[in-house]
């Protein structure tokens, strides 16, 4: 015999907690619609947290029409109380992994990967796809990595990381197109400098300095981020752009913290650079605007890594030196420097090669690189020189 369990007729009889749960959540709902934001996740009337995702609920999408025709640029955004993102970026990969990098950092050290999901919009779709994603972590380092797998062929524009432990609406993170080695081989000339980020500290003239002295050794491009600079550097740089000269200068919301442990390498900007330059130029050398490298017995940068053609990593070494103040910057040479103190290896001033260290390299390939050593450069072909502040002021060369 069966038994057939009646079904419930509609009724309004709820609880006073019931009502006041509904309440709040369409007052979500009216908030984000007058906001033009995003909401991806609300509570339930039993204050159990419920995905929108997950209980197929339609997505609110009322950003994307606002930021679709115009450029976002990077700056660290919270996604909860213990994560940060920066940027992203994609490459497409022959074996149909490809997939969504994302930059962050963590502040605590530890990150539940499970509560995380990635929204990809793609170009020319209204559809927002949500996937779940994967984590990897530099270690020692604050910096970790985020992986979200991509649909077939398709190209990403956007990404937002959310997480389960916070409601706040996201502000989406433009993807960065990184060329296939098929695209990119005869697009790679030279080296690009990846610079510490520039603080409130700096001068128009230090960079002035800076940016020429460099670009006659041979340097092709300048990474640079704004971690609150002074009004008039960042406007003197983008002087030098409009001038023709390569610069790309990012906006930087975050300190850098002291090394530690962690790999150099595994920085945040150094690794958003690394990214940046992968599909641009062979190599990168790290530097802050007031280091300088002085050439031993080549003419350009270039020339000096010719002999490097298989490295991972070159560590170069580093000394003080005084100043000349009646030296010409252009003829600035081993020979003619006054070190004082040791030549040492530096622990902030390598030649990276992106294909090598860099993550979405590294991290999405089937098989992972093995990690090349690390080399350090002879003092004979290159040395970084810092300005001492403790030379004597009668000293002359």
């Amino acid at each position: 015999m069966k038994i057939l369990t009646p079904r419930h007729s509609f009724s309004l009889d709820y609880t006073p907690k019931q009502w006041v749960g509904f309440s709040n959540t369409f007052l979500l709902l009216l908030v984000a619609a007058m906001c033009g934001t995003v909401i991806y996740e609300v509570y339930n009337i039993n204050q159990r947290f419920t995905t929108m995702l997950d209980s197929s609920v339609a997505t609110i999408d009322l950003l994307a029409t606002s930021v679709a025709s115009s450029k976002i640029q990077p700056f660290w955004k919270e996604i909860n109380n213990n994560i940060s993102v920066y940027s992203s970026f994609f490459k497409m990969n022959d074996d149909d992994e490809s997939m969504v990098l994302i930059i962050g950092s963590i502040s605590n050290g530890e990150m539940h990967v499970e509560d995380l999901r990635c929204l990809i919009k793609y170009n020319g779709e209204e559809d927002i796809n949500v996937v779940e994603a994967s984590f990897e972590k530099f270690s020692n380092c604050s910096a970790f990595l985020v992986y979200c797998p991509t649909k077939g062929n398709k190209i990403p524009s956007k990404v937002v990381l959310i997480s389960y432990s916070d409601t706040n609406p996201k502000r989406w993170i433009e993807v960065e197109k990184i060329s296939s080695s098929k695209e990119s081989h005869l697009i790679k000339p030279k080296t690009a400098a990846c610079v510490q980020p520039l603080t409130e500290n700096i001068s128009v003239e230090t960079i002035q300095e800076f940016i020429e002295f460099y670009e006659t050794i041979g340097l092709s491009h300048f990474y640079l981020y704004d971690f609150f600079a002074p009004e008039d550097v960042v406007d003197f740089i983008r002087e030098l752009i409009d001038n023709g000269h390569s610069i790309n200068i990012l906006p930087w919301n975050k300190n850098v913290k002291p090394l530690n442990s962690c790999p150099f390498s595994g920085h945040e900007y150094i690794q958003d650079c690394l990214h940046r330059a992968l599909d641009k130029f062979n190599n990168v050398l790290t530097v802050d605007a007031t280091d300088y490298f002085i050439l031993g017995q080549y003419s350009s940068i270039d020339e000096l890594l010719e002999n490097y053609s298989d490295y991972g990593e070159l560590q170069i070494k580093k000394a003080l030196h005084c100043d000349t103040s009646n030296q010409n910057l252009a003829d600035l040479s081993l020979k003619n420097m006054h070190f004082v103190g040791p030549i040492e290896p530096s622990r902030t001033n390598y030649f990276f090669r992106p294909e090598e260290k860099s993550a979405v390299e590294f991290y999405t390939s089937s098989s992972r690189k093995a990690l090349k050593s690390t080399e350090i450069l002879s003092e004979r072909e290159g040395i970084v020189g810092k300005l001492s502040n403790e030379c004597e002021r009668d000293f002359n060369i």
